[in-house]
């Protein structure tokens, strides 16, 4: 035999062998089907009937418990896992609880489960993969454990029964379109752990009415709470460094938020058709507002602006009529900077502690109160003074 020949058979021998090593060995044990994916390590992962997932649709039914191991072949085997699309479209499957042995639940694993009602997340999981759970309308509520660092993009996106839920400290990223369209979540509070917050993250979450975005935040991404109509009130952290385009476009119903004195950039359209709020303060770490970012506020009297260098800005405002407040001695400065020379209402303030002066007061806002804590019956012709309200200071001169 040649060389030549020799060294095919070789070749061909060790793909043989790679293929037949790479190949994971099937069974079923109870109700459930499994791979194995360590004979070494005797370990195996949740999966579903057949070559691909929509061999046998709604395999899966009813309550499935997935238990820490399996007997098979006269071996007993760890669950650490449940693999890729395990019960993807199972649209009969009410609840799942799973084991403590399972660190990781793969990409797609309950996605499109229509009638999942409750999942239990044990504390051994470490990580939720891509669209986990996306699309399981029945889904009301979700604790995620304090073991798990990370939840993959989209992992529950589209659960339109979504009411709460508990995001944990070990997470540092809220990825793309995690809960995207959670029409029916209502309050989110995410920790200090996390640093960022991606493209789209709670866009759609139709009754979401408020935030608390953690201390270690520094980024706020593309159109993250965009189209969230019920929200009123954000708090921010004080690291937030970025807020992204579209960020919080049409929510229609924000009232209540203060910009923290770390942000650098507000993006295109940030807060494009927020037409609920009446004043807005601009602190002096802000360089620069991108296009649009606060066009069709059309609610909003008064802006004011504290950094005495006038921040780079496209044309981000609609209506230049309304009253801008800028720093004492910087008057010419913006009379002269491109887009605020357009607005027609400016006037100097003394910069001071009070971050949110000069607003206009109406008796349909919050409960008003003096610095002795006395409720204001009435709103007209208040005295110069401090006021309270919603915990946040308001000058009247």
């Amino acid at each position: 035999m040649t060389n030549i020949y020799k060294k095919w058979f070789l070749l061909m021998a060790v793909l043989l062998l790679g293929t037949v090593e790479s190949q994971a060995e099937y069974f079923k044990s109870g109700k459930i089907y499994y791979d194995i994916t360590s004979d070494t390590d005797l370990t195996v992962e949740v999966t579903f009937r057949g070559e691909t997932h929509s061999s046998y649709r709604d395999e899966y039914s009813g309550s499935v418990v997935i238990p820490e191991t399996v007997t098979y072949d006269g071996k007993t085997y760890t669950v650490t896992s449940i693999g890729h699309s395990a019960f993807y479209n199972c649209s009969s499957l009410t609840s799942v609880t799973i084991s403590n042995s399972v660190t990781s639940i793969g990409d797609y694993a309950f996605g499109r489960c229509k009638s999942l009602k409750s999942a239990s997340i044990p504390n051994s999981v470490i990580s939720i993969g891509e669209s986990a759970f996306c699309t399981c309308d029945e889904l009301s509520s979700v604790k995620i454990p304090n073991s798990v660092t990370s939840i993959g993009s989209g992992a529950f996106s589209g659960c339109n029964s979504l009411t709460s839920v508990t995001i944990p400290n070990s997470v540092t990223n809220i990825e793309d379109y995690t809960f995207s369209s959670c029409s029916s979540l209502t309050s989110v509070i995410i920790p200090n752990s996390v640093i960022s917050i991606g493209k789209e993250a709670f866009r759609s979450c139709t009754f979401l009415t408020s935030v608390t975005i953690g201390n270690s935040v520094t980024s706020i991404g593309h159109s993250a709470f965009a189209r969230c109509k019920k929200l009123k009130s954000v708090t921010f952290g004080n690291s937030v460094t970025s807020i992204g385009d579209a960020a919080f476009m049409y929510c229609n119903s924000l009232t209540s938020f203060t910009i923290p004195n770390s942000v650098i950039s507000i993006g295109n359209k940030a807060f494009y058709n927020c037409f609920s709020f009446t004043f807005l303060t601009i602190p002096n770490s802000v360089t620069s507002i991108g296009g649009g970012a606060f066009s069709d506020c059309t609610k909003l009297k008064t802006l004011t602006v504290e950094a005495t260098t006038p921040p780079t800005a496209e044309s981000f405002f609609c209506d230049y009529s309304v009253k801008l407040r800028v720093p004492k001695g910087t008057l010419s400065a913006y009379k002269s900077a491109n887009i605020w020379m357009n607005f027609t209402n400016i006037e100097e303030f003394q910069l001071s502690g009070i971050s949110q002066p000069d607003m206009e007061i109406n008796e349909e806002d919050a409960p008003l109160y003096d610095l002795n804590g006395v409720r204001m019956q009435h709103t007209d012709n208040l005295p110069a003074g401090i006021y309270i309200r919603d915990g946040k200071k308001i000058v009247v001169k």
